[in-house]
């Protein structure tokens, strides 16, 4: 299966096998715009005390998928980048062609 292009995987784990449930701890740090499925179902993932990503698993294999997205605050200030950029280049058009 192909994954839309929008999306951008940060980490995948294929085929973890548990016996019972349990719950794992990933070496990945815990950022709160990351989007972790579990077999291809959303989950909320937990923050350890160290700062890293815990989840519930239930028994048998699982695929784990974390993926970045981009905060409230870093898409405000790309849009604003793109936006100063465009009048960056109307001001300098509008003086070229005055030229």
């Amino acid at each position: 299966s192909r994954r839309p292009a929008a999306r951008f995987p940060v980490l995948h784990l294929d085929q973890i096998g548990r016996e019972n449930p349990c719950y794992i701890r990933l070496a990945y740090a815990y950022y709160p715009h990351l989007q972790v499925t579990v077999n291809n179902r959303m989950i909320e993932p937990l923050e350890t005390a160290d700062h890293f990503i815990a989840l519930p698993l239930d028994a048998g294999e699982h695929r784990i998928e974390i993926t970045a997205r981009l905060s409230p605050l870093r898409r405000a200030l790309l849009l604003l980048n793109l936006a100063l950029l465009c009048a960056g280049a109307a001001w300098m058009w509008s003086e070229r062609k005055n030229a």
